[in-house]
């Protein structure tokens, strides 16, 4: 993980080894960016990674408000097989400056129940399921 609160809570748990990657301290975020983090990153292969987004836009896909974020957020979609991105309703039509990923890149969306008829559908195009 690239955030301090996750590992802090996974330091918790008796047997998961938690792996910090390094980088540039988000002091919003608590958590780590830049180019050590995203050459971290780009030496590893993931089962599963999970996205916060800031907003989703039909046709521009998911973003966030912060370049170095993006570009490390980015890669890590290209290095996993499954990606889950977690979005509650008030992002959807909400974009934000820094493209992420598109909606055919991500496998399942986890949301709050609120999601349009038209994103339900642009999932459900995408083969992507929608928690």
């Amino acid at each position: 993980t690239n955030s301090l609160t996750v590992a802090s809570e996974l330091a918790r748990l008796e047997h998961v080894k938690t792996f910090v990657i390094g980088g540039r301290l988000n002091r919003y975020s608590k958590s780590t960016i830049g180019a050590r983090a995203i050459e971290a990153v780009r030496l590893l292969t993931f089962d599963r990674v999970f996205l916060g987004v800031t907003g989703h836009q039909r046709g521009e896909g998911f973003s966030c408000g912060s370049d170095d974020e993006a570009v490390f957020k980015s890669t890590l979609v290209g290095r996993t097989h499954k990606c889950v991105v977690l979005m509650d309703s008030s992002k959807e039509d909400r974009p934000s400056t820094f493209r992420v990923c598109d909606l055919s890149d991500v496998k399942i969306v986890v949301s709050d129940g609120g999601m349009s008829n038209d994103f339900v559908t642009a999932c459900e195009n995408h083969g992507v399921d929608l928690l």
